[in-house]
């Protein structure tokens, strides 16, 4: 799990959803925005739909997997950004490696990645 202060409000998804700017990779997609405070942490949240995965053990499964993710790799991440990370159907067969390839190309992609 995400510490508290790296965590997106519920109320801020929206904004972050319909604001953001998207990068796109085949296991997840980013919608990514500037914070209003720039030199607050980043704040992340994940997303996984009944579309992706039907059952909830398998969505909480991909969503703990893109936590641990971005919490393992929270010290090459600029500060700053208001992040959404939203898994695609093929997030739910892939090997953790390939995940993890994935997000950290689409934080260098949006230009996250102090790495």
């Amino acid at each position: 799990m995400l510490p508290r202060q790296l965590r997106v409000r519920k109320s801020q998804i929206p904004q972050i959803m319909t604001k953001g700017r998207s990068f796109f990779s085949p296991l997840v997609s980013l919608k990514v925005v500037a914070s209003p405070v720039p030199t607050a942490l980043t704040v992340f949240t994940v997303v996984v739909s009944a579309k992706v995965e039907p059952t909830a053990v398998g969505r909480n499964k991909i969503k703990r997997r893109l936590r641990h993710i971005i919490y393992k790799n929270k010290k090459f991440i600029k500060l700053g950004w208001q992040v959404v990370v939203l898994a695609s159907p093929k997030a739910s067969t892939a090997l953790f490696s390939a995940l993890e390839q994935d997000i950290l190309y689409l934080l260098a992609k949006a230009g996250l990645s102090n790495k």
